[in-house]
């Protein structure tokens, strides 16, 4: 696995507690995810291909419009056949029904002489009526005719172009050949929408001309569409996926100003679908760099009295230059090592303590998220369960939860990967 490169971007950030001031720096580094279904180290490398339903150039829009000419053209004389086997078929039936018909009328008009004359003047506008069905016309098939096409509107999509561009393994480089690559083919099937759905909304805006608000209405377009791929994944002969992508499954929701062009929605779509479809198998099997972007407080250091904690934060900027998920970090480990120490004097109900609440939850967040990309599991739920005794608000306590969810996921993919060496 190559080493990460990390990048740190400064923005300092006075935010008053009693006190003590905490400062805020942005730090931006890259972790390895790990895959949720790995194939193990003998796996070389990767060989993706796709398919579509569009031509791979303008040239074959032409040709596939000869083509088509041509084989309509020689079909034209079955095509005659089978409408002048229909004629027949529906004028056969045309004859049958006529006789049907004359015989419920000669029926009805029978029972209909049964009754007495005051009866029939007083169903009068009931009395049978012979309704004969309507005769067949034949319309022979016209000829085909050969039209250019308009290519200015056509679609097209080279495949190889496509598969080169947006199916990729992470961590892994193309290979055609060899027993131990995983080969993907990806289908990228039709184009799917719904009919633009238009909202009308009431809004008031303020006419500078009148100097007076007035009520304008306001005009937006929903359109769900979708175009689902399916994916197939072979790794020694074994097929270890075959299915649709579910998100690619799933209808995307564009709300826009004006009416969208379909046309350009319908080329979008595709590499849309794609990146779902590569984000999916990466997420499966592929060793992705993520970027994360963390803001790490801490304590302006008046008077010396935060040296521990300004020393500790240089070398968790340090650290985190040179992050390396796969190796030990020692400048981060002199960092929690600092901040833990730090914690445990903590004085949750006087705020004027060194180490107060603000102060205890600032350390708290930052030994969570260090433990977590540092790999130290344990110690992270740790300080989790730590953070409940700090009462945080609504804001703090989602970060938490975050937290929790980033854990479980690592954990699942930490075990996935050991059990495959």
């Amino acid at each position: 696995m190559k080493k990460v490169v990390l990048s740190v971007a400064l923005a300092t950030c006075f935010l008053g507690v009693v006190g003590q001031k905490l400062k805020k720096e942005n730090i931006s580094f890259e972790d390895i995810r790990l895959p949720l279904s790995p194939l193990g180290s003998d796996l070389e490398g990767y060989n993706f291909t796709l398919s579509t339903s569009y031509p791979e150039s303008y040239n074959n829009v032409v040709e596939d419009s000869k083509k088509k000419y041509e084989d309509d053209l020689a079909n034209y004389p079955n095509k005659v056949k089978e409408s002048e086997d229909l004629y027949q078929e529906a004028l056969a039936q045309y004859k049958l029904d006529v006789i049907t018909a004359r015989e419920n009328f000669q029926l009805e008009s029978d029972e209909f002489k049964k009754l007495t004359v005051i009866e029939r003047l007083s169903i009068s506008d009931q009395k049978p009526v012979l309704n004969l069905p309507r005769k067949p016309s034949y319309y022979k098939p016209s000829e085909p005719y050969y039209s250019q096409p308009d290519v200015s509107n056509a679609i097209v999509f080279n495949p190889k172009v496509l598969a080169q561009t947006y199916l990729k393994l992470d961590g892994f480089s193309r290979k055609n050949d060899g027993g131990n690559v995983l080969e993907g083919s990806v289908t990228c099937y039709d184009f799917e929408y719904i009919d633009t759905e238009t909202k009308v909304e009431t809004k008031s805006q303020y006419n500078a001309t009148t100097k007076e608000s007035e009520d304008i209405e306001v005009y937006s377009y929903i359109t769900k569409y979708k175009r689902p791929a399916i994916v197939t994944l072979k790794f020694k002969g074994k097929v270890v996926f075959s299915g649709i992508v579910e998100k690619t499954n799933e209808y995307t929701v564009l709300t826009t100003a004006s009416p969208p062009s379909m046309h350009k929605l319908e080329k979008v779509s595709v590499g849309e679908s794609l990146t779902l479809a590569n984000d999916f198998i990466n997420d499966m099997h592929g060793f992705s760099k993520i970027k994360t972007n963390s803001t790490f407080k801490y304590v302006k250091n008046k008077k010396g009295l935060y040296d521990d904690l300004e020393k500790a934060h240089e070398y968790a900027v340090s650290g985190y230059k040179e992050f390396d998920a796969s190796k030990p970090n020692s400048d981060l480990e002199t960092a929690i090592a600092a901040w833990d120490k730090a914690l445990k004097e903590a004085d949750l109900n006087n705020k004027k303590a060194r180490i107060n609440q603000k102060v205890a939850e600032m350390l708290t967040f930052k030994l969570i998220e260090t433990c977590i990309y540092s790999n130290k599991i344990k110690e992270a739920n740790e300080y989790i369960d730590y953070s409940k005794k700090l009462n945080l608000n609504n804001i703090k306590s989602k970060k938490i939860a975050k937290f929790e969810e980033i854990i479980t996921d690592k954990v699942i993919r930490i075990q996935a990967n050991k059990k495959v060496g």
